[in-house]
């Protein structure tokens, strides 16, 4: 079985890992893939990438958007 977490954040944003520590922690827990989406921002994709390369682990590239809708900020 395949598993895949569509919904991650690195310390670029307010995670708690960089993103090459995301890459060895997906491993760890049996992810087979993942997507980094840091609030507003891709800056480290392509550390999270080349890190899940590594892993042997599929990436997914993202982003998570914050927009202003009705005098509202939502993402």
């Amino acid at each position: 079985m395949n598993i895949i977490d569509l919904h991650v954040h690195s310390l670029v944003s307010d995670g708690s890992y960089s993103p090459r520590e995301l890459a060895h922690h997906a491993k760890e827990v049996g992810l087979s893939a993942f997507a980094l989406t840091d609030h507003d921002n891709i800056a480290g994709n392509g550390e999270a990438a080349a890190a899940a390369r590594e892993q042997g682990l599929d990436f997914l590239n993202g982003m998570e958007l914050t927009a202003d809708f009705m005098d509202r900020k939502l993402h």
